[in-house]
């Protein structure tokens, strides 16, 4: 995804001008991933139960790719930019905060939204360093806490494969922030599921997410 392709949109990011919130919410989830690297990351806070008041700054440690958005070729913001709402950091501090991004989320505070003012602290002290040598999605993650110590957590890259019935999992807990009932949500998910065996798969689920 970070050099995109046509399953993403067009690289040069003209796609934002006639998808605005969808483009914001698959950013969202590209950068939260990319720095989260799984459940082996978000681990060094979890195991060590770091808090935000514990934490003095966070190195991590990613593919050089992972710091152009939203492509080499066409990249609006680097390494160079500093810390910002949206920005590899601010992910990074909301998984270290928060332990995770909100699943329905766009990439920066929407109308009536705001952010803790722990991530907005913390994405300061967030260093990113580029490397030619990690994975995708596959960071090492050093946390220094404030009374000397540190913990390093690496994501192998291959925590976000899994098969459909993982996705479908995954995803149910956006179901009340859809504007279709849960019973078509889940009838959206099994479609999926059997579309090889549907003849007109498309007019099935384009009346799938046409609210009653």
């Amino acid at each position: 995804m970070p050099t995109c392709s046509k399953d993403c949109g067009r690289p040069d990011g003209k796609d934002e001008e006639q998808h605005p919130r969808l483009t914001a919410i698959l950013r969202a989830r590209w950068h939260s991933r990319s720095t989260e690297g799984g459940k082996g990351c978000r681990g060094a806070y979890e195991e060590h139960n770091l808090r935000h008041e514990d934490i003095d700054r966070i190195e991590a440690l990613v593919n050089w790719l992972e710091t152009e958005y939203p492509s080499p070729a066409f990249a609006s913001r680097g390494i160079e930019s500093p810390p910002q709402v949206g920005s590899t950091q601010y992910f990074t501090a909301w998984g270290a905060a928060e332990r995770g991004y909100p699943l329905l989320r766009a990439d920066r505070p929407g109308p009536g939204e705001t952010d803790p003012p722990e991530v907005l602290d913390l994405m300061h002290r967030v260093t990113l360093i580029p490397t030619m040598r990690r994975t995708l999605f596959g960071p090492r993650i050093t946390v220094f806490t404030k009374d000397g110590r540190s913990f390093t957590k690496e994501g192998t890259g291959r925590e976000f494969i899994w098969d459909f019935e993982e996705q479908a999992r995954r995803i149910r807990p956006i179901t009340p922030g859809l504007t279709i009932s849960e019973a078509k949500f889940a009838e959206v998910i099994d479609t999926s599921r059997h579309l090889d065996r549907l003849d007109r798969a498309a007019p099935k689920l384009i009346s799938l997410t046409i609210p009653s």
